[in-house]
């Protein structure tokens, strides 16, 4: 993977197909810890 030009005209990084199943690995636990933080701080 390398660099390309984004629909702006500038550089950025070229992603394979695993960024979706990465991003959504990260909602998941992203998810998980907010409802975890919740039981300790409640909602800020």
């Amino acid at each position: 993977m390398g660099l390309i030009v984004a629909d702006d005209g500038l550089p950025a990084d070229e992603v394979g197909v695993w960024a979706k199943e990465k991003h959504t690995y990260l909602r998941r636990y992203l998810d998980i810890s907010r409802s975890t933080r919740k039981k300790y701080i409640g909602n800020q």
